[in-house]
């Protein structure tokens, strides 16, 4: 599912459900990505913590191997905009993902 209200009754049943329910803003990445290259075979953006509102046990277990609890990767590079934008980010994740974790 793909949400903007984490207080609907839909997101609710999704979660008691233990769906994945993608951000809003995943899709502008998408879109943005496809202005940057509108080649039709590129893959979109990867799916990562900062995007999700909810993810169900098994994504949450894979997500725990490539990103820290702040949703930083452990492989990716990061380039000086991807910095800045760390930095701007406000500290508490808007998902459940680490709950429980440590």
């Amino acid at each position: 599912m793909i949400g903007t209200n984490t207080s609907s009754e839909r997101f609710e049943k999704c979660k008691e459900a233990d769906r994945d329910v993608v951000c809003h803003h995943w899709l502008a990445a998408c879109l943005q990505k496809a202005l940057e290259d509108p080649d039709p075979a590129a893959d979109p953006p990867e799916l990562e913590p900062v995007y999700m509102l909810h993810v169900s046990e098994w994504l949450r277990e894979q997500f725990l191997e490539k990103f820290d609890i702040f949703g930083d990767s452990y492989t990716k590079q990061l380039s000086q905009s991807s910095f800045d934008a760390l930095l701007d980010r406000e500290v508490e994740p808007c998902w459940d993902i680490f709950l429980f974790v440590y």
